[in-house]
């Protein structure tokens, strides 16, 4: 969002404000912020605009939309509301957007003086999608975005035509989240948050909201995921060693344990559909290969390699098939491997480079994230045929997609 406060304002509060008062206090003195909806979200429906209208000597609020596809478009009122008394994390209107041609959008919200002086906010962009409504859901998804200036938690249910709906912020409080990975359950989320400079793991609930540290250590923890059992959580982390290494720990926070020290970089840990191994992409002197570490421990012998060249596995729903990426010529593709690692089908030919696959429970689909427009952006993989589609279109960086259970 882009918050313009015009200079007029600005120097009358000024000239208002008291001797000694704080740099920056004028900025607390008015406030035009919408909260909901945020930028990159799809609308259906009648939508409730929420957020703050506060200035003084504020003589009401107006709340606009303009069509984005559209050159020269003039915006186009929703509703002016003459008011005195501020709005403060309230509903400021309802936008009915089945009057509305689908399409991107964007909304402004206009905060205005009698005088004329006003302040504005912007959502923008989004995408108007009324006829989503008769399509069918595939499924939810929890994915990262930075939309809201910092990478933040998201949730929303995918059409079979690809769009992303009902999306949501799952965590409000300032900080970083990312590595979204959904218990087997679909009530938790794990992920890796980014606290007063440390990244934990963390748990969230998500019809609740709550949040625990389940970490809490002062070295740097990351990419987490939830065993198939529900049993364990395991994340990497180098705790004192020179390198990061993979650690599993239940999700009450007890029977944390290194699985081996090896020599290279341990990261983007995945599980076997049995719980019995965890999948590492180890980064090695010649490149990446996925091993497979017992989470039982390695009893002083070597982990066995599931293949070359490879990184982000993930399990299909059946057992029977693995997506990962690997890097044969100048990008990163996705590959469908056997569950013993051989190779079966290129899944992605493009010269962007695709990564963070995540099967669909139904194992007919696997989301992805790829720098095709030159953003990162989520795309959706029909397996059977290769068609593929895509699923975000904004200036944001859009990635970690995970199929709700």
């Amino acid at each position: 969002m882009q918050r313009i406060l015009f200079l007029a304002l600005m120097i009358g509060l000024t000239l208002a404000l008291p001797a000694g008062a704080p740099a920056g206090a004028q900025e607390d003195f008015f406030l035009a912020e919408i909260t909901w909806p945020l930028q990159v979200s799809t609308l259906h429906g009648a939508v409730i605009i929420t957020g703050t209208a506060d200035i003084p000597l504020m003589a009401g609020y107006t709340l606009k939309y303009m069509p984005l596809e559209e050159t020269g478009a003039d915006w186009i009122e929703i509703v002016t509301v003459p008011a005195s008394d501020p709005v403060v994390d309230g509903v400021l209107g309802v936008w009915d957007t089945t009057t509305v041609p689908d399409g991107i959008y964007d909304l402004q919200l206009r905060v205005f003086q009698a005088s004329g002086e006003f302040a504005i906010d912007s959502a923008a962009p989004l995408r108007i999608a009324n006829d989503i409504m008769t399509q069918p859901v595939l499924g939810e998804v929890a994915f990262t975005s930075n939309a809201s200036g910092e990478e933040k938690l998201y949730l929303g249910a995918i059409t079979a035509s690809g769009q992303i709906i009902n999306v949501r912020q799952l965590i409000t409080e300032p900080g970083v989240e990312s590595h979204p990975n959904w218990s087997p359950d679909g009530r938790e989320i794990v992920f890796m948050g980014l606290r007063d400079d440390v990244r934990d793991i963390y748990i969230l609930n998500v019809e609740e909201g709550s949040v625990r540290n389940l970490t809490n250590d002062a070295e740097d923890d990351r990419a987490p995921a939830w065993s198939p059992t529900g049993e364990w959580i395991a994340f990497t982390s180098r705790r004192g060693a020179d390198v990061s290494d993979i650690f599993v720990i239940r999700p009450d926070g007890s029977g944390l344990r290194r699985l081996a020290e090896l020599p290279d970089t341990q990261t983007y840990p995945a599980w076997t559909p049995d719980g019995q191994y965890v999948v590492t992409e180890s980064i090695q002197e010649d490149g990446r290969v996925l091993l497979l570490l017992p989470v039982d421990g390695l009893d002083d012998g070597e982990p066995q390699m599931l293949a070359e060249n490879a990184g982000d596995a993930v399990w299909s729903p059946d057992g029977l098939s693995v997506v990962a990426v690997s890097r044969r010529e100048e990008n990163w593709d996705l590959y469908l491997l056997d569950a013993d690692g051989k190779d079966r089908a290129r899944l992605t030919t493009s010269p962007a480079d695709d990564w963070q696959p995540a099967w669909s429970p139904d194992g007919r689909f696997v989301l992805f994230q790829s720098n095709r427009t030159g953003a990162q952006e989520l795309y959706l993989l029909d397996v059977a045929s290769g068609g593929i589609l895509r699923m975000t279109d904004n200036r944001d960086w859009d990635s970690l997609p995970v199929w709700r259970p």
